[in-house]
């Protein structure tokens, strides 16, 4: 059975740059970047996703990114590149995770099923079928990315499941949240 457009408008995204640790497990915030920003916004527009949030505590840089996206759609750029605007326009912003869930608590009126992503297996690791199933069934879910080194360990356990780890055929397992993140959903619809 296919995804259809109401099911996938249930199934909503989000990038989290804090609390992610860097490589000394440090708890820290990232930077946001204009490339995840982009890039994203298109994933979701591409599978025509509910929403796009990218989650930073930091108020200067969720300002830094309304201005860009103000730019592609209400600015210089919508006419440069009308597409990209139609994109951004799922692009949203919250502070926190829970600010995440509680937005779309509020549009759809349920809570969504929270999925988190890491490279290490977890004990409440799900697959992409099992996803799909979900959306299939009219579940309510956000998958969540994390930057830097990856989520916290609170973070994952906060989380009603865990989404097996994007594995290649060799050792090497760096790939950017952006690919990680395309390669996800594309199985989610696709598997």
């Amino acid at each position: 059975m296919n995804i259809g457009k109401n099911e996938a408008r249930n199934l909503y995204i989000a990038l989290v740059h804090y609390p992610v640790y860097d490589k000394e497990k440090n708890v820290i915030a990232t930077s946001v970047t204009n490339y995840d920003l982009h890039d994203l916004s298109r994933l979701a527009k591409t599978f025509d996703l509910g929403a796009f949030y990218l989650v930073t505590p930091l108020q200067k840089q969720i300002e830094l990114m309304q201005k860009i996206v103000d730019h592609w759609i209400n600015g210089k750029g919508k006419k440069l590149h009308p597409n990209r605007g139609d994109a951004l326009k799922l692009a949203r912003f919250a502070y926190s995770i829970e600010d995440v869930i509680q937005s779309i608590r509020d549009e759809k009126g349920a809570i969504p099923y929270t999925v988190g992503t890491t490279a290490r297996m977890g004990y409440k690791t799900v697959s992409h079928e099992f996803l799909r199933r979900m959306l299939i069934e009219q579940k309510i879910v956000v998958i969540i990315f994390g930057t830097g080194y990856g989520l916290t360990s609170e973070a994952l356990e906060s989380f009603d499941y865990i989404l097996q780890p994007v594995k290649g055929k060799g050792d090497y397992n760096h790939l950017s949240v952006r690919s990680a993140a395309s390669i996800v959903i594309d199985r989610v619809f696709n598997c």
